[in-house]
């Protein structure tokens, strides 16, 4: 089987309340996802799911408070690159 183009292994996204702040709430819990080259995912579900936070931890956006994600087999540190050179080639051939 062909690499995952993108990895979220046990992934977790918690954080402070705004209303308390001695108190955490988690997003996400425990996710693990593997989405393959060329493969169409849709994230769904109820408002206040995780869908979001999940979306936004698989762009390097958000870091997780605990698990790894990774494109192509290589660790995601910060904004997806591979991603953003490609929006970035379509903005200066238009």
């Amino acid at each position: 089987m062909a690499e995952a183009a993108l990895s979220l292994e046990n992934i977790s996204c918690t954080f402070v309340s705004r209303d308390d702040r001695s108190q955490r709430y988690t997003a996400v819990s425990d996710t693990t996802l593997a989405i393959a080259p060329g493969e169409f995912v849709s994230v769904v579900g109820p408002t206040g799911c995780g869908k979001s936070t999940l979306l936004n931890v698989s762009a390097g956006l958000l870091a997780p408070s605990s698990g790894q994600v990774k494109v192509f087999g290589q660790p995601l540190v910060g904004i997806n690159e591979r991603l953003l050179c490609k929006k970035w080639r379509k903005v200066r051939t238009a």
